[in-house]
């Protein structure tokens, strides 16, 4: 999932672009997503999930 988008800047004249990136992380007990607004170098998480899935049982 990935967006991209333009605003102004408050301080400058050029557009700040910024997108939108999920993480998903695989573990033995447990699925997480995360994800993030990028803007510049700012990160700013929108929806972090996580589920027990149990993976790691015989």
């Amino acid at each position: 999932m990935t967006a991209t988008s333009t605003t102004r800047s408050r301080t400058a004249s050029k557009p700040v672009r910024w997108k939108r990136i999920g993480v998903v992380d695989v573990g033995s007990n447990s699925v997480r997503l995360v994800v993030y607004d990028v803007r510049g170098r700012a990160m700013q998480p929108r929806f972090n999930e996580k589920v027990l899935a149990g993976l790691g049982r015989g």
